[in-house]
């Protein structure tokens, strides 16, 4: 899995990038040794300066593979850590839908292919 944190008009903190780590690799566990598999965490602060007022925090995730099909999450927040904590529980649940589609794909595959049709008989005179 590759795995890049951008920070977009916020200063870099290890404390941040390690917590989202964690969140990405809990959120994608199933598919950690997915090669093909990329991630991409932006964490901004929304700037704003005809308002005035609280500053907005946007957590946007994009994640793409050949086994899942893109996603892509942005939460935003007043607060920096409700914003990746939504997006990331956005995640799980978003995961969680794709895998449990995959798995009703797998078993309809299965089940079709072990259908066997008895061999017709054929009158030959």
């Amino acid at each position: 899995m590759n795995l890049r944190v951008i920070f977009k008009r916020l200063g870099r903190s290890e404390f941040i990038e390690n917590n989202i780590k964690r969140k990405i690799d809990f959120a994608l566990e199933r598919f950690r040794e997915d090669r093909d598999l990329n991630a991409q965490v932006k964490v901004e602060l929304e700037n704003a300066h005809h308002k005035t007022g609280d500053e907005t925090y946007k957590c946007q995730v994009n994640v793409k593979s050949k086994s899942i099909p893109m996603i892509f999450i942005s939460k935003k927040s007043s607060n920096l850590y409700k914003a990746i904590a939504d997006a990331f529980e956005k995640l799980g649940s978003v995961v969680s839908k794709v895998r449990s589609q995959n798995h009703t794909k797998k078993r309809k595959r299965i089940h079709l292919g072990n259908l066997s049709v008895p061999p017709r008989e054929v009158d030959v005179a």
